[in-house]
């Protein structure tokens, strides 16, 4: 897997994030300190995934926790400020994508569950069309991704 246009969105993030004052969002949203929290707990499962993935058990992708209000602002105090989480992301995602780089193209099809629980995450509204996950996709690779009009409803999980 080749990472360099990942490692580039990184460096953009991190640039982005270092700018003083950044502030709360307009719009509501999460500022950026929950967004580098949110990329520490996540980059954190995805590379816990890769790693069963190579060691050949059958792991699951779960971003629950890596949107959880409690354990985001548990992160963000774990730390003594933006610039020491900029920092652990960065490292973090140093491994993770070094890790990738490494994966041969056997390990990149190799197929694991995903749960994206949360609602605004099941359904990501891209123009006029939402994007579901109900299957397993491939680590390392692209996925196809069914498209239906957003005011369909999503087919019942089991859930």
């Amino acid at each position: 897997m080749i990472t360099t246009a990942l490692r580039s969105a990184y460096e953009k993030l991190f640039e982005t994030a270092s700018i003083p004052d950044l502030g709360e969002a307009g719009d509501g949203g999460w500022t950026a300190d929950k967004i580098l929290a949110h990329l520490l707990s996540v980059d954190a499962a995805i590379a816990a995934v890769a790693l069963g993935v190579v060691s050949g058990s059958r792991p699951s992708f779960d971003n629950r926790i890596s949107l959880d209000s409690w354990n985001l602002n548990r992160i963000i105090a774990a730390h003594s400020g933006r610039s020491d989480l900029i920092d652990h992301v960065r490292n973090q995602a140093t491994i993770l994508c070094d890790f990738a780089d490494q994966l041969s193209a056997g390990v990149d099809t190799s197929q694991a569950p995903a749960n994206f629980a949360n609602k605004h995450l099941c359904r990501i509204p891209i123009r006029s069309t939402c994007i579901s996950v109900h299957s397993p996709f491939p680590c390392g690779t692209g996925t196809r991704l069914h498209r239906r009009p957003p005011s369909q409803p999503r087919p019942h999980d089991g859930g």
